[in-house]
């Protein structure tokens, strides 16, 4: 019976949390300044995330880094054309090939 009290408590103060921030971003003004340098808080968090998963592979010595690598590379090339989804869906077939391939050799 504790279990279920700590997950109905865990519900409730996670819909409070998401119902208290609707209403005072309702009652708040937001600046502009704030605005504008929000639009690149998720490009930074996504290239920390991707920072820091590629330090991983590349501080060992084994057929680890070579995937990895090779998908970030594809996503940085298809990136120049400024298009996530492409970029996204280019580094992935490629690390999941390289590894495949990888695997078989």
């Amino acid at each position: 019976m504790n279990a279920w009290i700590a997950v109905l408590a865990a519900g409730l103060g996670s819909y409070a949390f998401r119902v208290g921030t609707v209403l005072i971003l309702d009652r708040v003004v937001i600046p502009p300044w704030f605005g504008r340098v929000s639009a690149y808080v998720m490009p930074a968090v996504f290239a920390g995330l991707v920072a820091g998963s590629l330090a991983e592979p590349l501080t060992r010595q084994d057929a680890v880094a070579m995937p990895v690598l090779a998908g970030a590379a594809a996503t940085a090339v298809v990136a120049r054309r400024r298009s996530a989804a492409l970029a996204v869906a280019a580094g992935m077939s490629t690390l999941w090939i390289t590894t495949i391939l990888g695997a078989l050799a």
